[in-house]
């Protein structure tokens, strides 16, 4: 089994990181979007049924209910984002004419009490949440789009500095090519290497030193034989 490339190894984890890192921080953009939006509506939603229920408390009776639907409709005239209904022993006594143009409802129902002697009235009330639903998917767009494009660049620039970072290597893979027995006494300057290399350079010039000791001690031995050889021969 061959060995993994540092390089690929360590620009494969870059890719993965970068993913994962900005895949959390849409995933959180995303939901505190969401959740601010859910506020808006509530919050809107219950300001807009406080005044209906005000105004469902001014008019009771049947008069008041024919003045309720007066008041109702001036106001929804110029809401078309808002609906409601109000139902009175399970009758409708009052429903807003829905807003042309797409619509996504979210209801809440509420019970106002009436006069005493009168059943309570139900309000049924929703508010068009279709432009922060298309708004909410826009940004999930965007973010998938940021995180895909965004990992793309972190692996081509994390590429880029792994091959930097490894180049002393390729430097030193040279230097190394240079030394042994044939260039006696050259060794390995530590000076341009991290420390992290230079304990490994040292290491190699401690070995380079070792082997031409028993190199210089090989050459003395023969030479020593020779002699030994020659005498008897002579």
């Amino acid at each position: 089994m061959s060995a993994r490339s540092i390089q690929a190894t360590l620009s494969r984890w870059f890719a993965v990181q970068a993913l994962l890192g900005l895949s959390v921080v849409c995933i959180g953009v995303y939901a505190v979007t969401a959740w601010n939006f859910q506020l808006k509506q509530a919050s809107q939603l219950d300001r807009q049924s406080g005044l209906i229920a005000h105004l469902v408390q001014e008019s009771n009776g049947e008069f008041g209910h024919r003045n309720l639907r007066h008041k109702l409709d001036d106001y929804f005239a110029g809401h078309s984002d808002l609906q409601v209904v109000l139902r009175q022993e399970g009758r409708v006594v009052y429903a807003s004419a829905p807003g042309e143009g797409p619509a996504r409802w979210s209801w809440i129902s509420l019970t106002q009490p009436a006069e005493p002697g009168q059943p309570p009235i139900e309000l049924q009330m929703a508010i068009n949440v279709y432009e922060d639903e298309r708004l909410l998917a826009r940004l999930a767009w965007t973010l998938l789009a940021a995180v895909v494009l965004g990992s793309l660049v972190i692996a081509w620039t994390g590429a880029l500095l792994v091959r930097r970072g490894l180049k002393p290597l390729q430097d030193l893979t040279r230097q190394v090519a240079s030394t042994g027995p044939a260039y006696p006494g050259r060794r390995i300057d530590l000076a341009p290497y991290s420390p992290e290399i230079a304990p490994w350079v040292a290491q190699f010039n401690a070995v380079l030193d070792r082997a031409e000791q028993a190199y210089q001690q090989l050459e003395s031995f023969n030479a020593d034989v020779a002699h030994e050889l020659q005498t008897p021969l002579a």
